[in-house]
């Protein structure tokens, strides 16, 4: 299984988070020191996203590939 990681805007980042939240995957949020965390997870409990958003609204993300691919 790959996974994709990127840096992406804090407005990307709520639209996906939007999207998976749509689908039915439950979100998880917790606090890292001065950044927060946010996972998704599957029915199953297998995480399939997560972020990391820093201060300066800088996100951090990885996700499994083909997650997000229009079909």
């Amino acid at each position: 299984m790959s996974v994709t990681r990127e840096t992406i805007t804090f407005k990307q980042f709520k639209s996906m988070v939007d999207q998976l939240e749509t689908l039915g995957a439950t979100i998880e949020k917790e606090k890292l020191g001065e950044e927060f965390v946010t996972y998704a997870k599957t029915s199953k409990g297998k995480k399939v996203f997560k972020g990391i958003v820093h201060e300066d609204g800088t996100v951090y993300a990885s996700w499994v590939e083909g997650l997000f691919d229009k079909q």
